[in-house]
């Protein structure tokens, strides 16, 4: 009994650790993805942000923390979401065939915890994103606009941005942008 406690107790810890690193190697991610689309990542104002355009149209945006995923963003025209974003998403390996299903009831404008990843599902004027990130996460996360704008926010929806990209505070250091005069006026206060 002492050895089965033992050897749960390990299992337990080691996911842990894994939680704690983040999600998937980046590494890892790209190959998952390439059996899918041709398409080339390319950085994208930072050393840890990268995009891909799998099909016109769909963008998956990534934040890397310590060479792994830390926050994926897939964006794509309002609407229902291409076969591309459900392929991203699935490719991160954290959230199962039924999770996938309860994203894809989401409202627009809404957020979640599935799998031990906090999903947001916001909507804009011309584009919608699923964005997601580890759980325990979610809280650090700041949010880019990708469609005009350089400032950096707390909120998804502030300011009007469209489509916001979630993003580590060490990556937004990385961009060098100023911060939001309305919901970053006294520095980070939570996303």
């Amino acid at each position: 009994m002492r050895r089965l406690f033992a050897v749960l107790l390990a299992a337990l810890m080691l996911c842990g650790s894994a939680l704690a690193e983040g999600m998937i190697p980046f590494d890892d991610y790209v190959k998952a993805l390439s059996d899918f689309t041709d398409e080339v990542w390319s950085q994208d104002g930072a050393e840890l942000l990268w995009v891909l355009e799998p099909e016109e149209g769909v963008t998956i945006g990534v934040c890397l923390e310590d060479g792994r995923v830390a926050a994926l963003t897939a964006e794509f025209p309002c609407g229902d979401a291409p076969d591309a974003v459900w392929m991203a998403l699935d490719a991160l390996g954290v959230l199962d065939g039924e999770a996938l299903e309860q994203i894809a009831e989401m409202a627009e404008d809404s957020e979640t915890e599935l799998d031990g990843s906090r999903v947001l599902r916001l909507h804009g004027g011309q584009r919608d994103a699923f964005c997601v990130c580890a759980a325990e996460d979610a809280g650090n996360m700041l949010w880019q606009p990708i469609h005009g704008g350089s400032k950096l926010h707390d909120k998804p929806a502030c300011s009007g941005m469209d489509a916001a990209r979630m993003i580590t505070e060490e990556a937004a250091e990385a961009l060098g942008w100023e911060d939001c005069e309305k919901c970053r006026a006294s520095g980070k206060s939570g996303a």
